[in-house]
């Protein structure tokens, strides 16, 4: 099995973990808006990806700045 990418899901609201995830290669892929509730209080996922085979890692980010996330 050949794996193209390498995802994982934060919270929105954890700013810390977010450039530590990006000097690791992850780029956001979208958000999960009120995706779950911690306390009565929606909470938003962001989803991150690692794409591994350079042709994609490069579409990914021309994406990303299309798109601004």
């Amino acid at each position: 099995i050949r794996m193209k990418k390498i995802w994982l899901a934060t919270y929105t609201d954890n700013t810390p973990t977010q450039p530590f995830y990006r000097r690791f290669g992850f780029i956001a892929e979208g958000v999960f808006m009120f995706d779950e509730y911690f306390k009565g209080k929606p909470r938003h996922v962001l989803s991150m990806a690692k794409f591994l085979d350079s042709k994609n890692q490069r579409r990914a980010r021309l994406l990303k700045k299309r798109f601004l996330f």
